[in-house]
């Protein structure tokens, strides 16, 4: 678990010595499914009910990362999905080191800088409005909950669907290789591919 998890957060930061290693994220706790507290909701007709959310991952704020070991595993099953929770939190980790949650990582200049909120706004005004129009996109829905998650599922799509993500929104790809200095769609074999189940 620790190795699998480990190697995932340090690609995300191994073109990146500047960024250390996630100096905010004091812990990282594994649980071994997903999770949630159970919160108390009413029915459109004034019913009460109890109801617990199933949450892969979370990313706190100046805190630990919480990993669902068995959304870990299926992460890693097929490494081409475009889904994989350990990229996703440890993006928020990397987002969120200013403490802000506006999808918007540390930038290494101005015009990075620039550049990054005009790509970023425009690529998540057209999810949305493609999704508010009822068609389908290549980036998953999730992203257009706010800039923050758009960051953290793009990220996974940049690193598992490298290929179709650039071929997609070559921009995005532009800017999210810029941000870390990573290109994946040379890589001869993708990451953990060789895994089976009886790896883990």
């Amino acid at each position: 678990m620790r190795v699998t998890i480990a190697a995932h957060a340090c690609l995300l930061v191994v073109a990146r010595p500047d960024l250390g290693l996630y100096p905010q994220t004091r812990e990282i706790v594994v649980y071994p499914e997903t999770f949630g507290e159970t919160v108390e909701a009413v029915a459109p007709d004034g019913r009460r009910y109890h109801t617990m959310p199933d949450i892969a991952g979370q990313h706190m704020n100046r805190g630990p990362v919480i990993i669902s070991w068995n959304d870990a595993r299926r992460s890693i099953a097929d490494p081409a999905d475009g889904y994989n929770v350990m990229f996703h939190e440890f993006a928020h980790a990397l987002e969120r080191m200013d403490g802000a949650y506006d999808g918007l990582p540390p930038l290494e200049n101005p015009a990075q800088t620039r550049e990054w909120v005009r790509t970023i706004k425009a690529e998540y005004e057209a999810l949305r409005a493609y999704l508010d129009g009822g068609r389908a996109t290549f980036i998953r829905p999730y992203a257009a909950t706010n800039p923050s998650e758009f960051f953290a599922v793009a990220t996974e799509h940049f690193f598992e669907q490298p290929r179709e993500l650039a071929a997609r929104h070559p921009e995005l790809y532009q800017r999210f290789s810029g941000f870390y200095r990573l290109d994946p769609r040379k890589w001869v074999s993708r990451a953990f591919s060789s895994m089976s189940d009886a790896d883990v």
